[in-house]
């Protein structure tokens, strides 16, 4: 399998965020890094060893970076702010990966 790429989130507070990939994997990390550094939504489509593909987004907030939610898993350390800005408030998901607005 090529472009293997895992990402381990927190299911807590100061819980370790993993991120584990093969060589290409890592390196399509590293070209959405790039690109979303240059402004624009960072884009790779990698896969999980079991076979399922699906499209790694990074992008880089800095007027909203307060406000967004949290991403913890467990329920004890879920988001409570109704207010908190989650990535589907962002990004818009159903037209190629683009900006909503402000970020």
């Amino acid at each position: 399998m090529k472009s293997v790429v895992h990402i381990y989130g927190q299911q807590n507070w100061h819980d370790a965020a993993v991120i584990l990939g093969d060589r290409e994997g890592l390196e399509k990390l590293r070209a959405a890094v790039d690109a979303a550094l240059a402004g624009d939504i960072g884009h790779a489509e990698v896969f999980v060893n079991d076979g399922e593909g699906y499209p790694l987004l990074v992008g880089m907030v800095e007027k909203t970076a307060d406000s967004l939610a949290v991403p913890y898993t467990d329920e004890c350390a879920q988001e409570l702010d109704v207010c908190a800005i989650n990535p589907e408030d962002l990004i818009d998901f159903k037209d190629g990966f683009r900006w909503k607005g402000e970020r």
